[in-house]
């Protein structure tokens, strides 16, 4: 069996994610460690040469980044 304090679980918006889900949430109750459930998004726009050159998808990337880490964390209920 595994020890862990945390369980994440990244969801992408793209599929179908309640069976993986399903499996955190029943792993975090038998270990009772903590669920920490991402939501994550691929941002197209953000890539090279898409719609910017390397140096502006550059700076976009990390201004994206720096108001991300700024976005407060939810509590659970």
């Amino acid at each position: 069996m595994f020890e862990s304090n945390t369980i994440a679980v990244v969801i992408d918006p793209e599929i179908d994610n309640r069976a993986v889900v399903e499996k955190a949430i029943a792993m975090a109750l038998v270990s009772h460690a903590e669920l920490e459930i991402v939501y994550s998004e691929y941002v197209h726009y953000l890539e090279d040469g898409y719609f910017y050159d390397p140096v502006v998808a550059k700076s976009l990337r990390e201004e994206h980044s720096k108001v991300n880490k700024k976005r407060p964390k939810s509590s659970p209920s």
